[in-house]
């Protein structure tokens, strides 16, 4: 798991070159949970490479206050389906649940990552 406050800690809106990616580690298709309860206004970048028109990828930001249900924050409650190559962006105004990660980023031959950043780390 990602402490968020503790290593990236400090960031705000005064400052907007405090603002650092991270880069959770993909597993199973799914990145590493990232735990800030004091974050908000947070963006995701995926980059998808190696797409085809037979393959895609059904992504999900999940957000938990437990760290064990977790369920879709995106404000439509959809999965967001990427088909082709390039990069997709999420965003979260506001508050978010302290605990978040991605799911759906796995469909071989696609080479994937993700990038989490948060505009307030309180």
């Amino acid at each position: 798991m990602i402490d968020v406050g503790r290593l990236y800690g400090g960031q705000s809106y005064a400052d907007p070159t405090a603002y650092a990616a991270i880069v959770p580690a993909i597993t199973g298709g799914v990145t590493e949970t990232m735990y800030c309860p004091w974050c908000g206004d947070m963006w995701v970048q995926v980059d998808a490479t190696g797409l085809s028109t037979v393959n895609s990828l059904s992504v999900v930001v999940e957000g938990s206050v437990d760290n064990s249900g977790w369920d879709n924050i995106d404000a439509n409650d959809v999965p967001t389906v990427i088909t082709s190559n390039g990069t997709t962006l999420f965003s979260f105004p506001g508050s978010v649940p302290p605990y978040v990660r991605i799911t759906g980023l796995e469909n071989a031959p696609a080479v994937v990552t993700a990038q989490v950043f948060f505009g307030r780390v309180s």
